[in-house]
């Protein structure tokens, strides 16, 4: 197959474009972008926003080196991390658990055992975890990704795994794009330095082809003519996705690929669109669609279809159908390693998730980025103030020759240099009065840390501190603000989990494809109970008299088209909240109070199990419909025996279900006000019967 068909590339007339495979052509797309202005910031700024937030990276270590050899305290005082650990326990106390949510009265069986079964995974894959680790970084450099893998190397099944992926670290896409969730990216790679050794554990049937590879490129000849200059191009520094040149070839740039001294290779697993023309016949309107990637056979059936009924509506559409293949290759060598569809179920959408705490244009941040400048002037007031009252006003003047042990006296001052020395003029030694410390230190110190609260939106009240005399309604006010400042995170942060959930259940649908038991715990008891999904059953076909027919119960393989995913809150402060809710509500309508105890024993924490299913069962019996009166009881009282003739009619049935007499007359005398037939004459009838004439 053409590479370009491969990765959804147009047919051009470019020479580049029409001598590439697809391992040049991933490769050079990856090399451009690595060099984009957009990756060289962020790799960069990534970088530094970890150190302001860990407080090891706020000086440079050049500036820091200076300052200790001029005896000068070069101090940090972390305000930015505290900023950081508001935010993120705002995000651990307000979790939310995945629920699958049914279209259909008929689909809600299938929907509770699926969302057991997503919590189970959610569960087994330390989710939890997983999503407020990712959380944590995204927050503080900007950007992170979330990939749910599937390892076949222990279960035959296969395991749903799910893990971060650092950008740009181990992660990078092409530049640029507009969706939050990167499905109109032209590329993404997966890069990582891998082991020799550990390359060929991986791959070993293509033991021999890589070392032979390897070994090629290992001591390039100077006088080869392929080993040319370099000529990646930088583009323009204004444009932070700008194009680069399509020269450049790994044999370039063999450092870049090949570390031979630490004896690893540089490993892309790249991801790319391909576009596959699919022709869509609709009849009558759409109501019913016929699909075929072959036009022949398609405009053969319109053919035939118009022949046999002229008057039918028939619509050939040609449509072009996205699928994300994914290959493993060796940029170094020029090799392909492996190459297909990642998931079977999941063809359509790349794998990685990313959450970008903000994005806006051509700009990725996260909080820590715009506090810098404002940490820095706080280290810098710190360290001055403290210079002041340090270096001048705790050490000593002394006259030439005038001590004995002068030692001691430095050691007794905290001044770096401790005594100096002036000329003798017979005065005993004498502290240096200290100086008064400009005022302007500390109100521009306060203005730095102001700035840090400001620009963050994380207040003192958010983290459960109260400015002066400030009342609790105030407090809970300027709460609730900074909450509405931080708000889109969280919100990005929400839309990222939702896109993860999706694609746990796509993965689900390909790990559980067959019928299997499954251990999952039941909401309602508490325990484990032993589910069977996907099981094949027989059952008589009620279209036809003899014979049976199979269906699927616990078919997850409906998910697709009959359920969704919604969220329900599983935290403690979003159980609180809705509590409050609740009571705020029975507080205006108390006589709802019945219907909805069960759901506010519930979302009270730390009560039994017990406790919770008496409560549960006591409002189902008294919520469920009054049942209606019992029927009447008839009691006929027969003396004597019955003739042989009603004994036999009691027996057959024969008298079940037959007409009244008094009513079948009614209806002869043709009287439709006279059913029972109980007048001795009335409708047309009569008058034409002797027997009722008068």
């Amino acid at each position: 197959m053409d590479p370009r068909e491969r990765s959804g590339e147009r047919v051009t007339a470019n020479p580049a474009y029409d001598a590439e495979t697809l391992v040049q052509r991933m490769t050079r797309m990856f090399r451009e972008e690595w060099e984009k202005p957009f990756w060289r910031d962020l790799r960069v700024n990534v970088s530094l926003d970890f150190g302001y937030y860990t407080g090891t990276g706020q000086y440079d270590p050049a500036v820091r080196t200076k300052m200790q050899e001029a005896g000068k305290p070069a101090l940090t005082f972390n305000r930015i991390k505290p900023t950081c650990l508001v935010l993120f326990g705002m995000e651990r106390m307000n979790r939310y658990d995945p629920k699958a949510a049914p279209h259909g009265v008929e689909d809600k069986p299938v929907a509770e055992v699926f969302t057991r079964l997503i919590r189970k995974v959610h569960r087994d894959t330390n989710a939890e975890y997983v999503l407020s680790d990712g959380f944590e970084d995204g927050t503080i450099c900007g950007v992170v990704g979330f990939e749910l893998p599937i390892d076949y190397s222990r279960e035959v099944t296969g395991e749903i795994g799910f893990n971060t992926v650092r950008v740009p670290e181990e992660w990078m896409w092409a530049t640029p794009w507009k969706r939050y969730d990167l499905q109109d990216t032209r590329a993404m790679w997966r890069h990582k330095w891998v082991d020799v050794d550990e390359l060929i554990a991986l791959y070993p049937t293509k033991k021999d082809e890589i070392l032979e590879a390897l070994e090629a490129i290992s001591s390039p000849k100077p006088e080869d003519a392929s080993q040319r200059p370099v000529t990646l191009s930088q583009g323009d520094p204004s444009d932070a996705y700008g194009s680069g040149d399509l020269g450049t070839r790994p044999q370039d740039d063999r450092d870049f690929w090949f570390d031979e001294k630490a004896g690893r290779v540089r490993v892309l697993e790249c991801y790319y669109p391909v576009y596959t023309p699919v022709w869509i016949l609709s009849i009558d309107g759409g109501k019913r669609v016929i699909q075929s990637t072959s036009d022949v056979r398609m405009r053969r059936i319109l053919t035939e279809l118009a022949r046999r009924d002229p008057t039918r509506s028939l619509t050939l559409i040609e449509r072009n159908v996205r699928t994300i293949e994914m290959c493993v290759i060796l940029p170094a060598t020029e090799q392909e390693l492996e190459s297909g569809v990642p998931f079977e179920t999941d063809r359509h959408d790349y794998p990685i998730v990313p959450f970008f705490a903000e994005l806006k244009r051509d700009e990725v941040q996260g909080i820590v980025r715009s506090l810098r400048d404002a940490q820095d002037g706080v280290n810098a007031r710190k360290s001055q103030i403290a210079w002041l009252t340090k270096a001048t006003g705790d050490g000593w003047f002394a006259d030439q020759d005038s001590l004995v042990d002068q030692s001691a006296f430095e050691r007794d001052s905290r001044d770096p240099k401790g005594v100096y020395l002036v000329k003798k003029n017979a005065a005993d030694p004498r502290r240096i009065q200290p100086p008064n410390v400009p005022q302007d230190l500390f109100q521009t110190l306060q203005f730095d840390e102001d700035s840090i609260r400001i620009t963050s939106g994380v207040n003192a009240s958010m983290r459960g501190l109260r400015e002066s005399d400030e009342s609790g309604v105030a407090m809970a006010r300027a709460k609730q603000q900074g909450e509405i400042i931080t708000m889109p995170i969280f919100d990005n942060f929400k839309l990222t989990k939702r896109l993860i959930y999706e694609k746990m259940a796509r993965r689900i649908q390909e790990v559980y494809t067959d019928e299997r038991v499954v251990r999952l715990l039941n909401p309602d008891t508490g325990e484990d109970e032993f589910v069977t999904v996907n099981q094949v059953v027989e059952e008589p076909d009620p279209a036809m008299s003899v014979g049976v027919r199979r269906r699927v119960l616990n078919d997850l393989g409906t998910l697709k088209y009959d359920l969704v995913l919604v969220e329900t809150p599983a935290s403690p402060t979003q159980r609180a909240a809705t509590l409050a809710t609740i009571l705020d509500l029975l507080e205006k309508v108390p006589a709802a109070t019945p219907i909805l105890l069960d759901a506010i024993i519930e979302l009270l924490d730390g009560l039994p199990e017990k406790v919770v299913q008496r409560a549960k069962k006591w409002v189902a019996e008294r919520t469920e419909a009054p049942a209606g009166p019992p029927p009447p009881k008839v009691s006929i009282s027969l003396r004597g025996e019955l003739d042989p003739s009603t004994t036999k009619d009691l027996a057959d049935g024969s008298l079940d279900a037959q007409p009244d007499a008094a009513q079948q007359m009614g209806a002869e005398l043709g009287n439709p006000q006279n059913p029972s037939g109980q007048l001795p004459k009335g409708g047309g009838v009569a008058a034409t019967r002797p027997d009722l004439a008068q």
